[in-house]
């Protein structure tokens, strides 16, 4: 009977769910020795990580500020660079197309030459508007290019004008 009133009690219990909830409270004050390491060591790590993070982030502000002022540089153009781009450019203009007006003439209209002497003109004119609008170019602000490299092109510019109003064509 005893059996019998035992596995009706297993029977009813196992079919009817049960409705009392067991809590059982583990105290959390205690430590757990195995994991205390592993918690520092991921504590350590994230420490770590933050302080790059955080490096990375303050360098990366510093590249940025440095990047827009070298743009910055290579976009300005100083008034005196500007000054020394119009000298350049009025010596091309002025100066070395009055040595080749004086060097082929063109006073004399029954002259042979004359036809000569224009084409002549024609040809030195054409090459010093190029050396003009190449300087134009460098005083724009589309090609980013530092003041030194801009010093540099127009001192070129001068040199090929030069040598064409020697005509030392070999430049």
């Amino acid at each position: 009977m005893r059996l019998l009133l035992f596995i009706c009690a297993v029977w009813s219990m196992s079919s009817v769910k049960s409705q009392v909830n067991i809590t059982i409270t583990i105290p959390t004050y205690k430590n757990d020795m195995f994991s205390k390491k592993a918690y520092s060591e991921i504590s350590k790590e994230n420490r770590n990580i933050a302080t790059k993070t955080a490096t990375s982030v303050w360098y990366s502000g510093m590249l940025q500020r440095a990047v827009d002022y070298e743009y910055l540089k290579l976009k300005s153009i100083t008034p005196s660079l500007v000054g020394n781009g119009n000298s350049v450019k009025f010596f091309i203009q002025k100066t070395s197309y009055s040595y080749i007006e004086k060097k082929y003439p063109i006073s004399n209209p029954v002259n042979a030459t004359l036809f000569k002497n224009i084409a002549i003109r024609n040809r030195f004119r054409k090459k010093f508007l190029k050396e003009k609008l190449l300087i134009d170019n460098y005083l724009s602000g589309d090609i980013y290019l530092s003041e030194g490299e801009r010093i540099f092109l127009f001192m070129a510019s001068l040199e090929n004008v030069i040598n064409i109003t020697l005509e030392n064509e070999s430049y």
